[in-house]
């Protein structure tokens, strides 16, 4: 019977509903927000509390440790055959934890190819007084290199990898003096000294080694440390800007710096292939003695009405007048490289092997043509060369797409730095601005210049003569420029004011 009442109930229940249902319905004054507009709304509101906690949060701390990769003879890799080390003063081995595996004197030298080291194992070496250790096993410009602090050496499969642990400010001892010549003017030093201590904080918020816990290792692809030994002028450099650096929203910038400029930098969008970055920090700056703050914006606007803006010299013909010029204004008009004439051949074996070698490297660097559009292949061997031109400019006018035209295939090549690559030959000659010559260049000075292929009777491109200026990639601070404006007046917080036109210089006290 309690069945059948149930049944009774349920009933009742479903056409109570449908009515409610109904009248619902039938009454247009009663507004119900749609499930997927409430959903919405709560995505947006989470978006933003996740947003605001993945920011990145940098809490300044004066003189941290740095943890440096060293890298073998003459930079060329990680791995070391063996390591060679010895100390002026006594030393301890340690474990990682700092357990005490043996005390050697003065004037010891160990190798840690004589130690039964196990893949993945590591040993620490340590002055008992803090002088510093020479590698033995190591040469660099000034020799022997010594190093300050303390090193940590690890065994793996293919040799041995150094990493050494000192302070920040201990380090920039040799990396200023490595990257900039101690001879320039102090303000153009201290400058550099604060580009070099943001680049490394930069590091220390996300290290590049983080398997050996190191932030950087001592060679270009970071910034070069310990290749020149340290000098009075440099240390006084570092010294006058203790803890101070550059930094964007409140986080230390990777602050970029390049030898030379042609009269114009430009931002870090020449390494597209690498930074996916919707919003830039570097904005380009006119090198000129006429650099006001007005300048600078009319120059740098795309809707500006100078024939030079940093926009306008994406122009073909425009970049073609600019570079094939000098403008006494330029701080860095007498440089040897503000300006220069690359001659070299363009033979298509060894064009094809570039470009091959490039497609190994960074397969999105190289693209072909291929029914209208350009798309990622492999290259294709070609006997003829009809044709090489810059396809795209970035503003300033640094080449970032390279047209070649051949009998098989039209390529492209993206980036300032294949793009320099593809187009050096080994015995070309570059005639520098004071007229001294340069050969045997694996890679061209810069990325800012035209091209005058030189064609046979036929059509086929033999040669290129390249009207250029510049040497590095561009981004960030000239270090002549830097040199130049100091000689003219700048102090070195004018100077990266100067360059860095978007970023905050901050003191983090002691």
């Amino acid at each position: 019977m309690w069945k059948r009442f149930a049944k009774v109930a349920l009933i009742l229940s479903c056409l109570a509903f449908l009515f409610a249902v109904a009248k619902k319905e039938d009454n247009p004054k009663e507004e119900v927000p749609a499930i997927d507009a409430i959903a919405h709304e709560s995505d947006e509101e989470y978006n933003e509390v996740a947003e605001e906690e993945s920011k990145p949060v940098f809490e300044p701390v004066f003189n941290p440790n740095v943890r440096v990769v060293i890298r073998n003879a003459s930079f060329e890799g990680l791995y070391h055959k063996d390591v060679l080390v010895t100390s002026s003063k006594p030393y301890e081995l340690l474990s990682p934890k700092g357990e005490l595996y043996a005390e050697y004197d003065a004037g010891d030298t160990i190798s840690f190819s004589s130690f039964r080291m196990k893949t993945g194992e590591s040993l620490v070496l340590k002055s008992k007084e803090q002088e510093r250790f020479s590698i033995d096993s190591l040469t660099r410009s000034q020799g022997v290199p010594f190093y300050r602090g303390m090193l940590q050496i690890y065994k793996e499969d293919g040799g041995y990898i150094i990493v050494n642990e000192l302070p920040l400010e201990e380090y920039l001892l040799t990396v200023v003096p490595s990257e900039m010549p101690s001879s320039y003017p102090m303000d153009a030093l201290s400058a550099q000294a604060v580009c070099a201590r943001s680049y490394a904080y930069s590091f220390i918020a996300n290290p590049g080694y983080p398997q050996y816990e190191a932030h950087m290792d001592d060679s270009t692809s970071y910034q070069v440390y310990n290749n020149i030994e340290e000098n009075d002028d440099t240390t006084q450099a570092v010294r006058n800007t203790q803890g101070v650096i550059l930094v964007k929203d409140g986080m230390p910038v990777s602050t970029y710096f390049f030898s030379t400029s042609c009269g114009i930098t430009s931002n870090e969008k020449v390494w597209s292939l690498k930074n996916n970055e919707n919003e830039v920090m570097f904005s380009p700056v006119h090198v000129s003695l006429a650099n006001s703050e007005e300048t600078v914006a009319a120059m740098t606007m795309e809707d500006s009405k100078s024939l030079y803006s940093a926009q306008n010299l994406c122009k073909e013909e425009v970049f073609s007048a600019f570079i094939s010029n000098k403008n006494p204004e330029n701080l860095e008009t007498n440089e040897q490289w503000y300006r220069w004439e690359y001659q070299g051949k363009l033979q298509p074996v060894k064009l094809f092997e570039k470009i091959s070698d490039i497609y190994a490297e960074k397969p999105e660097a190289v693209r072909l043509l291929k029914d209208g559009e350009f798309e990622a292949e492999e290259p294709k061997a070609f006997k003829h060369i009809y044709n090489v031109s810059v396809a795209k400019r970035l503003p300033g006018g640094v080449a970032d797409e390279l047209l070649i035209e051949t009998d098989v295939a039209t390529y492209l090549i993206k980036s300032e730095y294949y793009i320099r690559k593809v187009l050096a030959d080994e015995s070309g000659t570059v005639i520098r601005n004071d007229k001294s010559k340069v050969s045997s260049m694996a890679l061209l000075p810069s990325a800012y210049f035209v091209i005058n292929p030189r064609k046979d009777s036929k059509g086929n491109v033999k040669s290129i003569v390249l009207t250029g200026g510049g040497y590095g990639h561009g981004v960030g601070m000239s270090q002549n420029g830097a040199k130049c404006a100091a000689q003219s007046g700048m102090n070195w917080k004018e100077i990266l004011s100067f360059f860095y036109t978007n970023l905050e210089m901050i003191m983090i006290e002691k």
